[in-house]
C-alpha cells in the first residue's frame, strides 16, 4: 500500500460521486456550526513517520441537514523530504452535485502566519481512476501546490464539500477512520444529525463510543482521539479485513430498506413489444423454441457478449441504470445497465428475475455491518425457473457450459430483491480448475522435447477464453514461449501454439510444443548436470506473506490446480525411484505431492485446492509452517546423464563412502565397548534389593515388551537403510541448495548417522540380552530407551536451530510424544515389575545365580560332613 496515498485519503475523505464540467470553487469563512476541538494533539514518535511530515490533527465534521462535509488538517514538516508530499493539496469532488468551499490555507513559520490561499491558483483536473475498468464517472480534483515550503513549517488547511448525491433519496450513510498506518497527533470526528432523522452509528475494532450531546434541534456525535498509534499492515490480507479503528453510520434501519431503494431507482419495466428491443427479444424467444432455460441461455449470452462493458456513471447514474431500450441501442453499459436489461428481457417472457447487489472485494463480514448501499459496488441478476433459483453475472463475457452450471464468482453475501429482508449467502462451488501436464522427452546431449497440455475448466475456462479472444495470437504465443525461455534459455518453439475450446462443456485446452537444446545446469561440486524442476503453476496460487504477517491471508477462491511433470528416459530404460506421497488437508486449502515411476517415466504431481477466500487468522501459523519455505514442497532436482537418462532424484546420487565409513567406525566402536567392557559386567545401576524364587516364565506384559523391542528394532533398521538421504554423496552438498551453514549442517549429518547407527546396534543388543534373560537387561533397556529419546530431542533441536523452515512442528511433535510415552510406559514397567526381577537373573556365565548359590551351599555341607 502507498502510505502517502493513505494520508491523502484521510485528507480528502468523501463519498461516491459523479461530475459536471461546470464545477464551482469558492471561498468563505469557516461555517458557524464547525467547532474547534479542545483536546491537545500529541506529538507522535518521528521514528514511525516515513514521509518527512506528519498529521498533527485531522478533523472531519458533517452537517447532515446542510449536506456539508468539513475538513481541517494540520501537517507538520519536520524534514526537507516532507515538503514534496505535504505541499500538494488534492480535493476530489463531484461537480455534478458538489462544490468545494475553501476556508483557509496557511503556513505557520517561526510563529508567523503566512496566508497561502489564492483560489485563482487552484487547478481543476479530471480524475478518471476507473477508466481502466471502462467506467467514466467525471470525477474532478481541485489541485494546488503550496510554494515556498520549508522544514519545520506547519500547514493549516480547511475546506468544505457541499452536496450529497440525490440518488440516495435523502438517506445518509458514511464511514470515518480514526486511525492510520502512521501515527496522528489527533483525530476528530463530529456528526450533526437533526433530531427528526434516525442515524445509527457503529464502532469497529477498538474505536471508542461517541460522546453524544443535544444542541437545539440536533443531536451531535463526537469522537476526539489523541495520540493514535499507527496501525500495522500486512501484504496479502483480504480487502475486507482492516486492523484500523473506524466508525460507520447509516440511516437505513435494515436491509429491506436498501433493497426497496435499489428496486425503486431501478424498476424492471415492461418492454414495448413493438420497440426494437421487444422485437429482438421475440426473435431470441423463437430461437429458443419457447423453452425458458434455452431462452435464459441465449438472452444471457447476448447481454454478456454483445453489450460491451462500458459505463458513464454521471450524477444519479452512479447507481441508477439507463433505460434498457437505450442500452440495447447503444450496445454498451455497466453492471447496472446490463443487469436491468437482462432482467427486463427475462420478465418479458414470464421468467422471474430480480436485481442482486454484490461486492466484488468484500465477501466476508458484510452481515456484521450497518445496512447501507455503500457496501455494494456491483449488480447481478437472480432468476427463478420452475422453482430453481440461479444467480448470473451479466458482466462476464464468453462464458461456456450449460446455463444451469454457469460459473459465478464467489461474492460472499449478496442482497437480492427476491429476498430483501436479509443478506443471501452464496454457496461455495469449486468450479474453477486448471490442470497442467508438462512432458519432458529426454534426448542425448542434454536435450529434450517439451510437450505441454493445459486444461481449463469452469471459471478458468471463461477467463482463458476471454484472454484468447481479446489478445493477439502472436502476443499469446510469445508470452507462452517467454515463460519457458526464462526457465531454459535455449528453448525454441517446435510447433505453433494451438487450442481446443469445448464451449458446451466449458473446457478449454492449450497445447504447446518446444525443443530444448540445453537442459539443466552443471553442478561444480559433484561434476554432474542437474535438472531443477519447480511447481511454478501451483506456486502462483500460494500467497507470499511476511514473517510478521498479521491478520488473515487472502486466497484466490475458488481454485483447484494440478501440475504434473513427467520425465521420460531417452533410451526407454526403466526408472526405480522411491515413491513419495504427501497430502495435507487444511480448513482453507489442501495440498499434496506424489512422486512415482512408471517404467521409463518419472511422474511428479502437485495438487493445490482452495476451499475458502481466506485463511483465518488462527490458521496463519499452520500456513507458515506449510509454505514459508515452499521449496521443500515445490522444488525437485535430478541428475541427468549425457545419454538422456535420469541418474537420481532429489540429489539421489551414488552411495557416499564417507557416510558408510562413519557407519562402520560407529559399529566397530560400539561393539568394542559392548563386548570388551559391558557385556561381562553385573548390574550396577539397577540392582534389585532382594531375590525371590527364580521363575523362568515370562508373563504377558514381559512378552509384550519383547514384541515392542523387536518392532522398534525393525522400524529403526527399515528407516535407516530404506531412507537413503543420509547415505548418498549429495547429502554432503545439500546445504548449498538449502542455503544454510555448511559446517553446522555437516555436523548435524554426522550426528544423525552416528546416532542412528548406535541405536540400531543397541536395540539389537538389548534383544540379545532379553532372549538370554541376562541380569543386565533391565538397566540396559532403560538406558537405551532414555538414549533413544535424548537423541530424538537433540536431533530435533539442532535441526530446528539450523533449518527452522524445514522442521515442521506438526510432524516432529507427534513423534516426540510417541517416543516419550513409549519410554515412560516401558521404563516404569521395568522398574516396578516383579516378573522382570524374577526372570532376568542370568549372569555372564549363563548360570542362574540362585541355583549357583544353592550348589555352593550343598558342596559346603558335604565338606562339613567329611
Amino acid at each position: 500500500m502507498n502510505f502517502s496515498l493513505f494520508k491523502s485519503l484521510l485528507f480528502l475523505f468523501l463519498g461516491l460521486g459523479i461530475s459536471n464540467v461546470y464545477a464551482q470553487l469558492s471561498q468563505s469563512e469557516v461555517p458557524s456550526w464547525v467547532i474547534t476541538p479542545d483536546s491537545k494533539p500529541i506529538v507522535p514518535d518521528l521514528e514511525d513517520i516515513s514521509d518527512g511530515y506528519y498529521f498533527e490533527s485531522c478533523e472531519y465534521q458533517v452537517n447532515v441537514q446542510s449536506k456539508t462535509r468539513f475538513y481541517r488538517d494540520v501537517k507538520v514538516v519536520f524534514d526537507n523530504a516532507g515538503t514534496e508530499s505535504a505541499g500538494q493539496i488534492n480535493i476530489n469532488f463531484n461537480p455534478e452535485y458538489q462544490k468545494v468551499i475553501f476556508h483557509e490555507l496557511a503556513v505557520i513559520r517561526n510563529g508567523n502566519r503566512i496566508n497561502k490561499l489564492d483560489i485563482k491558483q487552484v487547478k481543476q483536473l479530471s480524475l478518471e481512476d476507473d477508466l481502466t475498468r471502462s467506467i467514466y464517472n467525471g470525477m474532478k480534483s481541485a489541485y494546488f501546490i503550496i510554494d515556498d515550503l520549508r522544514k519545520d513549517d506547519k500547514i493549516i488547511s480547511s475546506y468544505s464539500i457541499q452536496g450529497f448525491n440525490s440518488v440516495f433519496q435523502n438517506k445518509f450513510s458514511d464511514s470515518y477512520y480514526l486511525q492510520s498506518y502512521e501515527p496522528i497527533g489527533r483525530v476528530y470526528g463530529r456528526y450533526i444529525i437533526p433530531n427528526h432523522r434516525t442515524v445509527k452509528f457503529k464502532t469497529y475494532r477498538n474505536a471508542p463510543n461517541p460522546v453524544v450531546t443535544d444542541i437545539g434541534s440536533d443531536k451531535v456525535y463526537t469522537w476526539d482521539v489523541t495520540g493514535t498509534e499507527k496501525a500495522s499492515y500486512s501484504f496479502n490480507t483480504p480487502s475486507w479485513y482492516t486492523n484500523v479503528d473506524y466508525i460507520e453510520c447509516s440511516e437505513y434501519t435494515n436491509w429491506q430498506e436498501v433493497s426497496d431503494w435499489i428496486a425503486n431507482i431501478n424498476p424492471i419495466l415492461p418492454i414495448n413489444p413493438n420497440s426494437s428491443l421487444g422485437k429482438y427479444v421475440d426473435k431470441l424467444w423463437k430461437e429458443a423454441k419457447g423453452n425458458t432455460n434455452a431462452f435464459l441461455d441465449v438472452a444471457t449470452k447476448f447481454v454478456q457478449n454483445d453489450i460491451r462493458y462500458m459505463g458513464v456513471e454521471v450524477g444519479e447514474y452512479s447507481h441508477r441504470a439507463n433505460n434498457p431500450e437505450k442500452v440495447f441501442q447503444q450496445r454498451y453499459g455497466d453492471c447496472k445497465d446490463k443487469s436491468v436489461l437482462l432482467a427486463s428481457m427475462l420478465q418479458s417472457k414470464g421468467i422471474q428475475a430480480y436485481l442482486v447487489l454484490a461486492n466484488t472485494t468484500v465477501d466476508t463480514g458484510l452481515g456484521d455491518r450497518l445496512p447501507s448501499p455503500l457496501h455494494f459496488n456491483h449488480m447481478i441478476v437472480e432468476t427463478n425457473i420452475d422453482g430453481r433459483s440461479q444467480i448470473i453475472d451479466p458482466t462476464i463475457s464468453n462464458q461456456g457450459g450449460d446455463i444451469k452450471d454457469r460459473y459465478l464468482p464467489y461474492y460472499g453475501q449478496v442482497l437480492s430483491t427476491s429476498r430483501p429482508k436479509e443478506l443471501l449467502g452464496l454457496s461455495k462451488v469449486a468450479n474453477r480448475k486448471i490442470k497442467i501436464v508438462e512432458t519432458y522427452k529426454m534426448e542425448a546431449g542434454y536435450k529434450a522435447q517439451l510437450l505441454v497440455e493445459t486444461i481449463y475448466e469452469g471459471g478458468s475456462a471463461d477467463e482463458i477464453r476471454n484472454y484468447f479472444k481479446s489478445t493477439a495470437k502472436n502476443q499469446i504465443q510469445k508470452s507462452y514461449l517467454d515463460y519457458y525461455t526464462r526457465l531454459y534459455p535455449k528453448t525454441e518453439k517446435k510447433e505453433n501454439l494451438r487450442f481446443e475450446d469445448n464451449v458446451a462443456h466449458n473446457v478449454f485446452k492449450v497445447f504447446e510444443s518446444y525443443s530444448i537444446s540445453e537442459l539443466g545446469t552443471l553442478d561444480k561440486d559433484s561434476g554432474n548436470r542437474i535438472l531443477p524442476l519447480y511447481g511454478n503453476q501451483v506456486n502462483n496460487y500460494i500467497p507470499e506473506i511476511e514473517g510478521s504477517h498479521l491478520g488473515p491471508i487472502s486466497l484466490s477462491y475458488p481454485m483447484d490446480i494440478n501440475h504434473v511433470i513427467k520425465i521420460v528416459n531417452a533410451d526407454g530404460s526403466s526408472l526405480d525411484f522411491p515413491v513419495d506421497n504427501m497430502f495435507k488437508e487444511r480448513t482453507a486449502y489442501s495440498y499434496g505431492k506424489h512422486v512415482m515411476t512408471n517404467q521409463d517415466t518419472l511422474n511428479i504431481a502437485y495438487q493445490f485446492s482452495i476451499h475458502s477466500s481466506y485463511i483465518d487468522e488462527k490458521d496463519v501459523d499452520a500456513f507458515k509452517q506449510d509454505f514459508v519455505d515452499r521449496d521443500d514442497y515445490l522444488y525437485n532436482a535430478f541428475f541427468i546423464a549425457e545419454n538422456g537418462t535420469l541418474e537420481g532424484a532429489d540429489f539421489f546420487g551414488s552411495p557416499s563412502w564417507l557416510s558408510y565409513l562413519i557407519v562402520i567406525l560407529t559399529i566397530i566402536i560400539t561393539l568394542t565397548f559392548i563386548i570388551k567392557y559391558y557385556h561381562r559386567t553385573s548390574p550396577k545401576y539397577l540392582v534389585f534389593p532382594q531375590r525371590i524364587e527364580y521363575d523362568a516364565r515370562m508373563n504377558g506384559w514381559t512378552v509384550f515388551l519383547g514384541f515392542s523391542l523387536v518392532a522398534s528394532t525393525i522400524k529403526l533398521l527399515y528407516f535407516f537403510f530404506s531412507d537413503h538421504s543420509l547415505l548418498v554423496e549429495s547429502v554432503w552438498i545439500a546445504h548449498k541448495y538449502l542455503n544454510i551453514n555448511g559446517l553446522y549442517y555437516s555436523g548435524l549429518i554426522v550426528f544423525e548417522i552416528f546416532a542412528n547407527t548406535v541405536l540400531v546396534i543397541l536395540f539389537i543388543y538389548t534383544l540379545v540380552l532379553y532372549f538370554n534373560k541376562r541380569d543386565i537387561f533391565p538397566q540396559t533397556v532403560l538406558f537405551v530407551l532414555i538414549l533413544n529419546l535424548s537423541f530424538i530431542l537433540l536431533d530435533t533441536t539442532f535441526a530446528y536451530l539450523l533449518m527452522p523452515t524445514q522442521v515442521s512442528a506438526q510432524e516432529v511433535i507427534p513423534d516426540i510424544l510417541r517416543n516419550l510415552i513409549f519410554t515412560f510406559v516401558w521404563g516404569s514397567y521395568v522398574l516396578k515389575s516383579e516378573n522382570i526381577k524374577n526372570v532376568f537373573v542370568n549372569t555372564y556365565s549363563g548360570e542362574n545365580e540362585e541355583i549357583r548359590d544353592m550348589n555352593n551351599i550343598e558342596w559346603e555341607n558335604i565338606s562339613d560332613i567329611k
